[in-house]
């Protein structure tokens, strides 16, 4: 094969991060590019990567400005030759009519590849992510929740969930047809059910996957891979999609898995948070009650790029003194308590500042790791930051629980980051060794 087998597109940083660590685990070759990756070196290193990513902001984006982003992503893959192409979504389902609308993604996706089949595979078991009867479900402080009954979703600042059975809400979307294949349906063989899937997908029409454990991600997956040999797919999936065929495309390329463990590293550890989830609140006070830094960035004040450069300035000083001390600090926009007030249109602003201080800490403190929390602010400081791609530098085996390496032209070349989304992680995750 003389290019990647699979290309991906995450509609945010955070998760798009995860995906990857899924494919890298399997022994894969696999690169992340940021948004707006450069098609001529994406082109020129394809060749050596079996599985190529965008990591974009287009769950945090209105449908005009997905079409853009979207558009450019799609035709470069089709450049590409990929017959699997994945839309890698949250596995919480996050999209709304005016906020990284998925029926977006499908429309652009068929301008490129019109024959395409649109199997939708959100569940993510390892997760607490499950689909049973094309209802999905997640796990919330120990309990397992439809979507509509999970408070953390419920109250999403840009993408409130207000429904649980998938096919209605794509219907919400403005997906004109959907279909489903529930539970009782998996148990056939995976040609039957990779002919299933394209029956019910005939005519472009997205199909539900029930999963909800890893024997049927690995099952669906590998029917969804099996049908990609011969045909275009554009998979709507979460990070399960990877993790449940990940094995099956590095034996067809000959790949061996790659044991890469985690490494405590040296010095204080930073965080930087845009995150305003209860679970990196409760993060947060973890780090505080071991003693360290935090400090506050106030997001009501971050409405332009003037607004980010004035509040760096206002925190960058006391934070890197705090760093060439010793002392591990987290610099934060919220403890989980202004969901709700919380305006998406913020986000490239504060991805602005945390970028700005990501560049401080490591040109005068020297730091070589930090922590970045919060998807749709993430995705903005590492399109900010300066680097072009990121590849996997180690990993516990676990979600969410990477360090990355990012590539540049300049002092962040070699940089690790680990990136966070808001719901994900341990409480004691900014402690743990893997996180510095």
């Amino acid at each position: 094969m003389s290019g990647p087998a699979i290309c991906f597109y995450g509609d945010d940083f955070t998760g798009a991060s995860e995906n990857l660590a899924q494919f890298h685990k399997h022994g894969l070759r696999c690169r992340l590019y940021f948004e707006p990756a450069d098609p001529q070196r994406v082109r020129a290193e394809a060749a050596e990567l079996d599985v190529i990513g965008i990591a974009g902001v287009a769950r945090s984006r209105a449908p005009d400005q997905m079409r853009l982003l979207l558009g450019d992503a799609f035709r470069l893959f089709g450049s590409l030759g990929t017959r699997l192409n994945q839309f890698k979504i949250c596995s919480t389902f996050d999209s709304a009519p005016q906020t990284g609308n998925f029926s977006v993604a499908i429309a652009e996706a068929l301008k490129v590849w019109p024959e395409a089949l649109l199997p939708v595979l959100p569940a993510t078991p390892d997760f607490g992510r499950y689909t049973a009867f094309a209802n999905h479900f997640s796990r919330h402080r120990g309990e397992i929740l439809r979507l509509d009954r999970n408070p953390a979703l419920v109250e999403h600042p840009s993408t409130p969930m207000n429904e649980a059975d998938l096919r209605r809400h794509l219907a919400n979307l403005g997906v004109e047809a959907t279909a489903a294949i529930m539970l009782p349906e998996l148990g056939q063989d995976r040609e039957a059910l990779a002919r299933l899937i394209e029956q019910r997908g005939a005519g472009a029409v997205p199909v539900v996957l029930d999963t909800v454990d890893n024997a049927q991600l690995g099952h669906v997956s590998r029917a969804i891979w099996q049908l990609a040999a011969r045909r275009d797919v554009f998979s709507l999936a979460a990070q399960g999609l990877p993790q449940g065929l990940g094995g099956a495309v590095a034996a067809h390329l000959g790949r061996s898995a790659e044991l890469s463990s985690g490494r405590v590293q040296d010095g204080p550890g930073l965080v930087l948070s845009g995150s305003c989830s209860a679970q990196t609140a409760v993060q947060l006070a973890a780090a505080e009650a071991a003693g360290w830094t935090l400090m506050h960035l106030p997001i009501e004040r971050l409405t332009s790029s003037d607004d980010a450069q004035r509040a760096v300035a206002a925190v960058a000083p006391t934070m890197v003194a705090a760093l060439r001390a010793g002392r591990s600090t987290a610099v934060f926009t919220a403890r989980g308590e202004v969901t709700q007030a919380f305006d998406l249109a913020r986000a490239p602003s504060v991805g602005l500042a945390l970028a700005e201080l990501f560049r401080q800490a490591v040109g005068e403190a020297g730091l070589r790791r930090v922590i970045f929390a919060g998807g749709d602010s993430s995705s903005f400081a590492m399109r900010s930051c300066g680097a072009y791609a990121l590849e996997i530098a180690a990993s516990s085996g676990q979600q969410a629980s990477h360090v990355c390496a990012l590539l540049a032209d300049d002092e962040l070349n070699g940089v690790e980051v680990v990136l966070k989304g808001g719901q994900a992680g341990s409480d004691r995750f900014f402690l743990d060794p893997m996180s510095g």
